[in-house]
Formats: structure tokens, sequence, C-alpha cells
């Protein structure tokens, strides 16, 4: 996505922390940023358009996903030639880490002279909100939230155009992950009764993944609702899967957990069960006879 694109799209963000970066680079104690959001929020995105931004400071860039102790922050720090540090995923330093190393990073950072760290992560962790933490206090805390729908009206001028991106929307999380695959699907094809084939083509090897990553059980289950628009009671799956009640029992609740199924007790004749994502229902119905 286009840096203009981007910045539209969480404007108000990328300018308060730019303005943030501008008051505390060079100051005696600089303030860290933590910008929280979940997964597919733009986070990165976010922060590699101020890491480019602050290409005059000499900034470090670091991939949380390489950090296991606080050492492997510090030692890229150690000659003092980068007075701003990013990192991207911090939340993994922050579970893999003891609260002694995070205080020894903490001490470092509210140390005079210390760079200014600007981070991201995908939720609030046990370090950032107990008491006892070593970041309880301290950290500018930035969240993104979900892409409203409201701004494809800003992406897609065209009505037709328009119209097609909002179908797809509804079946997609509000990502900006999401936005750049309804714009890649307009972009690349040019039949609107083809889009959902398109999007299901693209994720049909999460979807596999997934499937294949579940029990034969699971498997079955999932089988069986794939088959019912309006989803099926217990009665109608133990038909359905051939499973016995307190296997479906079981592994309905497995399913419920991992966030794969839901359920709707409104029904007045049982509790009626079904998969939470439509499109992994589509490809179900399409990979399986």
């Amino acid at each position: 996505m286009a840096h203009t694109e981007y910045v539209n799209i969480h404007k108000d963000v990328f300018s308060a922390i730019r303005s943030e970066i501008s008051n505390n680079v060079g100051a005696q104690i600089p303030q860290p940023i933590l910008i929280i959001g979940p997964e597919g929020t733009g986070k990165t995105t976010l922060l590699r358009q101020l890491y480019e931004i602050c290409f005059e400071h000499n900034p470090l860039w670091i991939d949380g996903r390489f950090l296991f102790n606080t050492s492997d922050i510090l030692e890229p720090l150690e000659d003092q030639k980068h007075p701003i540090v990013f990192i991207d995923d911090w939340n993994f330093y922050l579970t893999r880490c003891s609260f002694e190393e995070q205080y020894r990073l903490r001490r470092f950072l509210y140390n005079e002279g210390a760079p200014m760290l600007i981070a991201t992560a995908n939720r609030i962790l046990p370090a950032i909100a107990e008491y006892s933490a070593p970041f309880f206090e301290g950290l500018k805390v930035v969240y993104l939230n979900p892409i409203k729908e409201e701004v494809l009206s800003d992406q897609f001028k065209n009505p037709k155009e328009l119209e097609r991106a909002t179908v797809l929307w509804k079946l997609l999380p509000p990502t900006i992950q999401s936005l750049n695959l309804t714009k890649n699907i307009l972009l690349t094809n040019p039949d609107a009764e083809k889009d959902i084939d398109c999007l299901l083509s693209i994720l049909a090897s999460q979807y596999y993944d997934l499937y294949s990553s579940l029990s034969t059980y699971s498997q079955k289950i999932l089988n069986a609702l794939s088959k019912a628009n309006t989803g099926m009671t217990l009665r109608e799956m133990r038909v359905e899967s051939g499973l016995p009640t307190n296997i479906l029992t079981a592994y309905l609740k497995r399913l419920n957990t991992m966030g794969v199924i839901g359920y709707d007790r409104t029904i007045k004749r049982g509790t009626r069960y079904f998969i939470k994502d439509s499109l992994l229902s589509k490809w179900l119905s399409r990979s399986c006879p």
C-alpha cells in the first residue's frame, strides 16, 4: 500500500507518533511508545513508515521474533549510534523474558542518553498490565482500531467497484491486510461473479492447513456443518456425521474454544452450531463432497 493511502487510514496515529519522535529524540530520557493492535490492523506497516521517516536519525530495526533475552536488544545499541530503536512484535520478548530481564531493559531505557524505543505488540500482556511489571508505568501506549467499512468509500471511488469491495469486505476481518486483498482481487479480476472464487483460491492453503491440523472427529464435525447454511443441532450433527453425542459434545467444545465454531441458543428447539468463518464454510462445502 502506498504511503499516502496508509496515512489516510491511520492518519491521527501516524501524526501523533511523528510528533512524539520530534519532541523526544535527543531528550535526556525519551519516553518509549508501544503500538498495540490485533493481527492485521497495520502495526508493522505503521512502524515501517515511521522508521522510514527517521533515516536521518540512523534508526535501528529489530524483529521481535529473534529476541530471547535483553542482550539481544542491548548489544546492537552498545555503540550508541542509534538514537531510535524500532522493535516489531515486541510481544515475543515480553512473553519469553522474565521480569528480571525486562527490568534490565527498563533501567537501560530510562537512563540519560538512552535511545527512544518504538515497538509493536498484538495485545495487552502481563508485562504491561500487572502492577509489579517492569513496564506497567512509563510507556506511552497507542491503540490501533480495526478498519471500519467506511474506509472503502475512500479507496473505491467507482460505485461498481465499491459494491464489489463491500461484498468481499463483509467476508473478511476488518484489517489492512483484508483491504489490500480486496484491492488486489478487484485489480486482477474483471468478473465480479468470480470475486469470491478468487478470494477462496487465495485463502485455500490457509484453510487446508487449519483443516489438516484438526483431529478426524473435528474434521467430521466441520464437514457436517458446512452442509447447512443455518447451522445444525446436536441431533442433526449426530445423523450427518455418524458421531455419538459424547464425542460431538467434547469436540464441539474444543472447536468453540479455538474460535472455529459458534452456537446460537436463542432458538427454542435446541442449540444450533455453525462455522464462524463463512469463507471456511464455503471452502469446506466445495472441497468436501
